[in-house]
């Protein structure tokens, strides 16, 4: 998973790519690609995130888990 930090400047870096390109005018358009950076950061469970279940729950038991609670989500692939 990438750092917060690395997170916001792949943010700001999209934010500023698409005002220079006249398409921030659109914010659906940032929003969705925001969208996509954050999603893509936490796709996968991190090494802490599976260590922090309870520990009579398996490691792949958590990381299937983690993929199902975050297909349901609002940044899931079930949603709209």
């Amino acid at each position: 998973m990438a750092s917060k930090e690395a997170l916001r400047d792949e943010i700001a870096h999209i934010i500023h790519e698409d005002c220079a390109r006249g398409l921030a005018t659109i914010p659906f358009n940032t929003a969705d690609r925001i969208l996509s950076t954050i999603l893509a950061a936490i796709q996968e469970p991190t090494q802490p995130m599976v260590q922090s279940v309870k520990h009579d729950l398996a490691w792949y038991h958590a990381a299937e888990t983690w993929r199902a609670m975050l297909n349901a989500s609002a940044l899931g692939e079930q949603s709209e």
